[in-house]
């Protein structure tokens, strides 16, 4: 059975329960039915705090991956970390509901813990083909691609 566990301020809640039901669908899409994810909603100090800690950029940014060691059989994919405030900021921007921002942050949070990667064209566009499958629309890589993108988060390994 799929599993997302989340962890929010209060604040956040309501995000949190709406996250759960997206990814839940995102991992039955790509057909991952017995995955387990965690997911955790911060504001700007703590993502900017873990950037720093974790890939040694000292700002925040929209979604951090944090993929579980591979252990076989083990369901777990890893760890997602996305800034509701830097959400906030381009849902606005964008003229956009916070929901589908915070979505779209999750898609590409979860295309990373299942280990793609948007450094090379390749990886690019495989990433935003499965963005688009997930969303149902443009993703965080054809975004950046149209030079409107926020500071795009990324895997840590």
């Amino acid at each position: 059975m799929t599993q997302v566990r989340i962890r929010a301020r209060r604040a956040h809640a309501a995000q949190g329960r709406q996250l759960r039901a997206r990814l839940k669908r995102f991992l039955t899409e790509l057909e991952l039915d017995q995955a387990e994810v965690s997911l955790r909603l911060v504001g700007d100090r703590a993502m900017r705090r873990l950037n720093r800690e974790a890939r040694g950029i000292d700002r925040t940014t929209d979604v951090l991956s944090f993929p579980a060691a591979s252990v076989p059989g083990s369901p777990l994919l890893g760890d997602l970390v996305i800034s509701v405030p830097v959400a906030k900021r381009w849902a606005l921007k964008l003229r956009k509901p916070l929901s589908a921002e915070l979505a779209l942050y999750a898609a590409h949070g979860l295309l990373h813990l299942r280990g793609y990667d948007h450094q090379s064209s390749a990886g690019r566009k495989q990433m935003a083909e499965l963005e688009h499958r997930l969303l149902g629309s443009a993703g965080l890589i054809e975004r950046a691609g149209r030079g409107s993108a926020p500071r795009q988060g990324a895997s840590v390994r």
